[in-house]
């Protein structure tokens, strides 16, 4: 995934200097309204053929009527149909899809900043992991956020400012991951819940993310699938919406776990695209039902 991965770190090292004046959270945040730019074209499509599909209603329960009894004749009619109107089923979970790389490149990015965000070498990495820990032996086993931590202290990175020198590392390599100085984001949530049992509130902020994002997760796609009229029970779903449908149940369940144990910027990440779509979404209804009016 480095094909994807190290030209987002090059953006997201972009905006963290250039843009957000090394403010980690609104470099996130800028991020992933640019995603966001990037798979509006698709997200477009996806809602047309929701609004489509739901409007299509009628005429596939008389095709269910007509041929309830012949599953296989019933599927073909039903694409005949989708094909009449133009009418991707598919088109409902495609842009979900493609989110997956894109997720798993945002992971290896808040994961390991010092590779695909300061674009560090191993060998320099491996030199910063020895100075906190010399029986470190690969570049892989470097805790690069505890790094970041360690080295944000100017104390710190000048007692081990020439070893640094020699192996390329700078000062301004490290990324400062406070945000409102309220969270952590380079910590995960479960290590904050963690804590929090034991007595320690220091990092209980962290909490509220996994919580925004999973809240936010549900709320967009129930916008996204069911802020038009309310579904009728003898609606029809052919195999494709029921896919998509289980797809959008999971991704809730999947959101609260990803995002408590995976470190908080990822989490970040979600809620600020959850709120982008919602608002997305609200103004793609609200222009195609005055279409559909007028």
């Amino acid at each position: 995934m480095d094909f994807i991965t190290e030209p987002f770190g090059v953006i997201m090292n972009f905006f963290y200097k250039y843009v957000a004046f090394e403010n980690y959270g609104i470099a996130i945040i800028l991020f992933t309204l640019l995603t966001k730019i990037i798979l509006f074209p698709l997200t477009l499509k996806q809602q047309k053929s929701m609004m489509m599909t739901q409007a299509l209603q009628p005429k596939l329960r008389e095709l269910s009527e007509n041929y309830g009894d012949d599953r296989e004749k019933l599927s073909i009619e039903q694409q005949k149909l989708y094909q009449k109107y133009g009418v991707n089923p598919m088109a409902g979970c495609l842009p979900m899809l493609i989110q997956f790389p894109l997720i798993i490149s945002i992971y290896q990015i808040v994961r390991n900043p010092l590779q695909y965000i300061s674009g560090l070498s191993s060998e320099a990495i491996l030199a910063v992991g020895k100075i906190i820990n010399p029986a470190v032996t690969s570049a892989d086993s470097v805790d690069q956020l505890s790094a970041n931590s360690f080295f944000l202290n100017p104390e710190n990175f000048a007692n081990h400012a020439e070893t640094l020198a020699a192996s390329g590392v700078k000062a301004d390599d490290f990324i400062n991951m406070d945000f409102l100085r309220i969270f952590d984001l380079g910590e995960t949530p479960w290590h904050a819940l963690k804590n929090v049992f034991d007595g320690d509130f220091a990092l209980a902020a962290l909490i509220l993310i996994p919580i925004l994002a999973t809240g936010t997760t549900y709320i967009s796609q129930w916008i996204t699938s069911g802020m038009k009229k309310k579904k009728n029970k003898k609606d029809v779903e052919d195999n494709t919406q029921q896919a998509t449908n289980m797809m959008l149940k999971l991704m809730p369940l999947m959101t609260l776990y990803f995002a408590f144990v995976l470190p908080a910027a990822l989490g970040f990440y979600w809620f600020i695209g959850n709120l982008l779509s919602l608002l997305q979404t609200i103004l793609m209804n609200k222009f195609f039902i005055q279409k559909k009016e007028g």
